[in-house]
């Protein structure tokens, strides 16, 4: 009787798929995470609590399936949308799964700053939108990232039609082999004015999502040597700087606390505590969340330039005057709070900027504010 395998023809093929995906279950968390994050949220960032969540494994499995030219009835049940469980935790959760160090890897970083956009303004967990603010400092600093984006509502929108019609043009410059007729491609001005022209259109959060994602992806189908790449590099760091700025500007303008102070120091930090504004806005309220990022970035990066920034600001003279304008906002805060977390980040923060002892008495640096302001009056001399 002849040997018989069990596992031939179509039993063996599904038993190869198994096998690949389980094998490379490990390595596709980021695309799970990416998924699962889709699937829990509606279009505008709200939580949604039907889906088809997936696992690693259920993820690569259904990918390698649907490469393959056989069909496995039994996959649908695999993964199927459920009532979810945990919705906000779960976002949580796949969160930190996609935020991963990227490396090298300039679409996985677009598609992290893409939902970094997205859910930053839009979802409903408060700590979802505190893990987006964290991460914006580490995603834009390859992007030089200097400040919140400024949104003109006056100014009308491009049409979610108009960009995909100039990303499709881009497209055809970039890569015409990607399209259905490459042929047009001499029939359309070259990639450099493609470029200029996505760069002219107003867009909104998701067309400017839209627009990182499809030029990381162009990045990555043409060669260094191709002309007017250097338009489309310049055209995918113009996004990148839209979109982190769009969350950023969403992160210090947030309900919670401690979403605005994650905003606040994912700002100082891009900057690395050279701009003053976001310590004017962390210092402008008793809010202790703000008050001790803004004593962190004293810390770390030393004392901001005033707000004035005035030519003198680099010499002696007007370096005395920074500390004089800082220790001034920090006791006239003291003065207000007098007690509570807010009070003792103040304390060590006038600590740090005039370089004296740790006292964390409030009254202690206010009587010292006052009297290094009447030594300053004594030194001015009388008309």
């Amino acid at each position: 009787m002849p040997f018989s395998n069990p596992y031939s023809g179509p039993a063996r093929r599904v038993m190869l798929a198994f096998g690949s995906a389980l094998a490379l279950s490990a390595c596709t968390t980021v695309e799970s995470s990416q998924w699962n994050l889709a699937q829990l949220h509606t279009a505008d960032g709200s939580t949604r609590r039907v889906g088809e969540l997936r696992n690693g494994f259920q993820q690569a499995l259904t990918q390698f399936i649907g490469k393959t030219e056989f069909k496995v009835p039994f996959i649908e049940g695999i993964t199927s949308a459920k009532p979810i469980d945990d919705p906000l935790g779960r976002c949580l959760h796949n969160l930190n799964g996609l935020l991963v160090d990227a490396g090298n890897n300039a679409l996985l970083r677009a598609e992290q700053i893409s939902t970094v956009t997205w859910l930053a303004e839009g979802c409903d967990y408060a700590l979802s939108r505190e893990r987006c603010a964290l991460s914006i400092a580490s995603l834009g600093a390859p992007f030089s990232v200097n400040g919140p984006a400024e949104v003109d509502d006056s100014l009308k929108f491009s049409s979610a039609e108009e960009l995909g019609k100039a990303i499709g043009q881009l497209i055809l410059a970039a890569a015409p082999e990607l399209t259905e007729h490459p042929e047009a491609a001499d029939q359309i001005p070259g990639l450099a004015a493609q470029c200029q022209s996505l760069r002219s259109l107003n867009l909104d959060r998701n067309g400017a999502r839209r627009l990182l994602v499809s030029c990381a992806a162009l990045l990555q189908r043409t060669k260094a040597s191709k002309e007017g790449r250097p338009a489309l590099e310049a055209l995918h760091l113009h996004a990148a700087q839209n979109c982190l700025g769009l969350a950023l500007a969403s992160a210090i303008n947030d309900p919670s606390p401690l979403v605005r102070a994650a905003g606040l120091g994912a700002w100082i930090d891009l900057t690395a505590g050279e701009d003053p504004r976001p310590y004017a806005l962390a210092l402008g309220s008793s809010v202790p969340e703000n008050i001790q990022v803004a004593i962190e970035g004293f810390s770390i990066y030393g004392i901001p330039p005033s707000p004035s920034r005035s030519p003198e600001s680099q010499s002696s003279t007007g370096e005395l005057q920074t500390e004089r304008y800082w220790s001034g906002v920090l006791t006239q805060l003291l003065d207000s709070l007098r007690e509570g977390p807010g009070a003792v980040s103040l304390c060590h923060g006038m600590s740090q900027l005039t370089g004296l002892d740790e006292n964390l008495r409030p009254e202690y640096w206010i009587a010292w504010q006052l009297d290094q302001e009447a030594l300053l009056q004594s030194q001015v001399p009388s008309p």
